[in-house]
């Protein structure tokens, strides 16, 4: 059974997390994005990577089945499907290597995230548009980095999975088979520094390949298993972050990626459940009168949930 959650658009997101972490996104003014592999979902970007690529293939079954005159079915638009489709799997490389993400949720008062996340600990709230925008401009290239809500069980994606993918399909074709049309048109251009050449060569099937990843990868990060759907998460992607650290864990050095944000962002602090909520307070205040002033305007707040921890 899939539970939809409802999820409040208020303009805030919400980060749980421990007091190390509190101490380093409010004194670093930093967020750590981790690499999608070594996320706490052992199948993180295969789960999106599988719904993608059979909506691939299903848009192809249903050209071969149709006969569409508009988009018909060939042998050249079905290698280039299973090329997508090799490309978005890696074809020699992993395509997760590049991908990192961080992690915040819709609920702000969440019990299962304060046990699984923040025990002990304390959830920030955010304005989410001056977070997201300072968070894309710590990157050399703001569109390497994306945020947008999870899609549990790919039901947002579902619902226009056929429409879009045939309309993904129908441009391959295009690129594939109008050989007079101009590539510009494709978002191609002969001055790229990475496809220039191909471009120049006027390589069809490599071009209309090129396309078809760039049409559909970009849903893969943020499609999850409808078993994480409680927590309401909204995240961060970043491809190819710029600068790459490594950080402990009980897995062995784990590579993340530091994203500066607006610290104006910050609405309130939440203390979590569990034991001497009075002294984390006290000192969480101490911490913010520290690093902002005692005139900030960021709310502290104790957990309205009754549980001890």
């Amino acid at each position: 059974m899939t539970y939809i959650h409802w999820a409040p658009d208020n303009g805030e997101v919400h980060h749980y997390t421990d007091t190390g972490g509190l101490i380093g996104i409010i004194q670093g003014k930093k967020f750590w994005a981790t690499n999608i592999q070594f996320m706490n979902d052992s199948l993180e970007y295969d789960f999106g990577l599988q719904k993608v690529a059979k909506s691939l293939d299903d848009a192809l079954e249903r050209l071969r089945s149709n006969d569409s005159e508009e988009t018909p079915f060939t042998a050249e638009l079905q290698a280039s499907v299973q090329t997508v489709i090799r490309m978005l799997r890696g074809a020699g490389s992993n395509p997760k290597d590049g991908q990192y993400v961080c992690c915040f949720s819709r609920h702000p008062d969440d019990l299962g995230q304060w046990r699984g996340y923040a025990k002990d600990g304390y959830c920030i709230t955010f304005d989410e548009e001056l977070l997201t925008k300072s968070l894309a401009s710590s990157q050399p290239d703001e569109r390497a980095v994306r945020c947008g809500n999870v899609d549990y069980g790919g039901q947002a994606f579902g619902w226009t999975e056929a429409e879009y993918t045939d309309a993904v399909l129908k441009r391959m074709h295009e690129i594939l088979h109008n050989p007079d049309s101009n590539l510009s048109d494709y978002g191609f251009s002969a001055d790229d520094p990475i496809f220039g050449e191909i471009v120049d060569q006027k390589d069809l099937s490599a071009l209309a390949a090129i396309a078809g990843v760039a049409a559909v990868q970009g849903p893969i990060p943020f499609l999850k298993e409808s078993c994480f759907a409680a927590e309401m998460e909204m995240r961060v992607c970043v491809s190819h972050p710029h600068g790459v650290k490594f950080r402990t864990s009980a897995i062995g050095p784990i590579p993340y990626a530091e994203l500066a944000f607006d610290p104006n962002s910050i609405k309130a602090v939440t203390v979590g459940p569990g034991l001497n909520m009075n002294l984390r307070q006290a000192t969480l205040e101490y911490l913010l009168a520290h690093e902002f002033g005692k005139d900030h305007e960021i709310e502290v707040q104790n957990t309205g949930l009754s549980f001890r921890g």
